[in-house]
């Protein structure tokens, strides 16, 4: 059986902190009798040797542990999906926004790119609440908001390593989640 690994986010919940991840996550995985572990951020890296794709959730802040695992699957070549933070993650510096928070809007997909690929199509209706966008990367942007928002990224020559800024695990289309395990 494959083995998806799902950074974990850390949360304080009536004084008390919590690591995990939202069970959406886990349930795009499972559909497709996929394994999800949970990784929180302060594991070894090595430890993601075990697995064979990434998820990188949405959450508040990068760690350096974001950093390192992304270091990671670029060069081992394992199938990453970065969500909103993330996708972040692949950015060389960010900037506020407020445009975007708990917002629907259409995303224009890079006819060379692998969302456009996925989709088979130049748009799509995408869920957004990030209050953060990214200024500056060195990856190639595969998708652009109708205000110029970066809201896709991809490291090309790779099996998967692809961010999205907005929550496909919020999404009734499992287009995007089912490409990625193929990729396993």
């Amino acid at each position: 059986m494959k083995i998806i690994g799902i950074i974990s986010r850390s949360q304080y919940i009536a004084n008390k902190e919590f690591i995990g991840c939202y069970i959406n996550y886990a349930k795009k995985v499972k559909r497709n009798e996929i394994s999800p572990i949970i990784i929180p951020e302060d594991s070894d890296i090595n430890i993601l040797s075990i697995c064979d794709g990434i998820i990188s959730p949405g959450g508040d802040n990068i760690s350096s542990f974001d950093r390192k695992v992304l270091d990671y699957v670029i060069k081992h070549d394992i199938p990453y999906l970065g969500i909103c933070l993330g996708m972040q993650v692949m950015g060389e510096s960010l900037i506020k926004t407020s445009k975007h928070y708990l917002n629907n809007h259409i995303v224009y997909l890079n006819k060379n790119s692998l969302l456009h690929k996925i989709y088979k199509c130049d748009s799509i209706l995408v869920n957004s609440r990030h209050k953060d966008k990214i200024n500056k990367t060195k990856y190639t942007v595969s998708a652009i908001s109708h205000d110029n928002i970066i809201e896709g990224l991809e490291v090309k020559g790779k099996k998967f390593i692809l961010g999205v800024q907005w929550h496909p695990e919020d999404l009734n289309d499992n287009k995007l989640f089912d490409y990625f395990i193929s990729k396993l």
